[in-house]
């Protein structure tokens, strides 16, 4: 997630640069700043949306152990 947040600030950053020289009138030369803010925004999002589901991964991974453990003590006998 940490990366996400980056590339995520560093859109917003690059955003609000755009927004600053368009306020002072001077915003026809920076598109390029709207451009790379966009795909940094982009690339945040879909990196959060990638940690965010193999965080779920791990998770389900670690209650199927679990449940796996359980039954292995279930068809042993052995009880807690």
């Amino acid at each position: 997630m940490s990366a996400a947040a980056l590339f995520t600030a560093l859109g917003l950053i690059l955003g609000f640069r755009f927004l600053y020289f368009m306020a002072i009138g001077e915003g026809t030369g920076h598109i390029q700043s709207v451009v790379l803010s966009g795909a940094l925004l982009g690339m945040g999002v879909q990196v959060g949306l990638i940690a965010f589901v193999a965080d779920l991964i791990s998770v389900n991974r670690k209650l199927l152990e679990q449940i796996r453990l359980q039954l292995k003590e279930k068809k042993t006998g052995k009880d807690d």
